[in-house]
């Protein structure tokens, strides 16, 4: 209850009188008893949503570092091998070539080319797993690239449901489309798993 109240002198006669009124706050009570417990909600809600944030953020961080480590090793393990290819069908180019008819020193050359552009392509896709978290560069002189991006790019658009083509002329060059969500089930599955993801 809330009460109040005032003592009320009458100026004639002098008597004194109180003069009050009290109030059921119960349903005030309850209303801030209830506001209270949702601002500490809220608190823990907001504390909650911080650490889980925090963790994710630590798992993401580890999960790029572990994929890091990783591109390297493999980078650097198929180098390796394709030093040795490439360092011994020169040196046979080198030091043997007229123990080989021609035939034997194209498919040295073959093979030579081939490793070196096999140690292009992977020294591309590490380069490329760096550039996935670093800012985008305007990547502006022309570059022929190496379709390591676009076997990405369609592997990305085909997760997301979609599909991707491209329409050129030569000369007068390409215009690449893509669509998106094309199926509206599996569109639904895959929010579905986004939102599990976050939870």
């Amino acid at each position: 209850m809330l009460s109040r109240g005032a003592v009320i002198t009458d100026a004639a006669t002098g008597k004194r009188r109180w003069l009050g009124c009290h109030v059921d706050i119960t349903e005030h009570k309850q209303l801030l008893e209830a506001l209270h417990r949702s601002e500490d909600d809220y608190r823990q809600l907001n504390a909650s949503l911080d650490d889980r944030v925090k963790a994710r953020t630590a798992e993401l961080e580890a999960a790029n570092h572990e994929l890091d480590a990783y591109n390297y090793s493999v980078s650097h393990d198929l180098r390796a091998p394709l030093r040795s290819v490439e360092g011994f069908s020169q040196a046979l180019l080198e030091d043997h070539a007229e123990s080989l008819d021609a035939a034997g020193r194209d498919y040295l050359q073959r093979i030579n080319a081939a490793a070196q552009r096999m140690a292009v392509l992977t020294d591309a896709m590490y380069q490329l797993s760096k550039l996935t978290r670093s800012l985008l560069q305007v990547r502006e002189d022309d570059y022929a690239g190496h379709g390591v991006g676009l076997t990405t790019v369609q592997r990305i658009v085909r997760r997301h449901g979609g599909r991707i083509w491209a329409e050129g002329t030569k000369g007068q060059g390409a215009v690449f489309y893509f669509t998106l969500w094309s199926n509206a089930a599996l569109r639904r599955t895959a929010e579905a798993d986004f939102q599990q993801r976050l939870a």
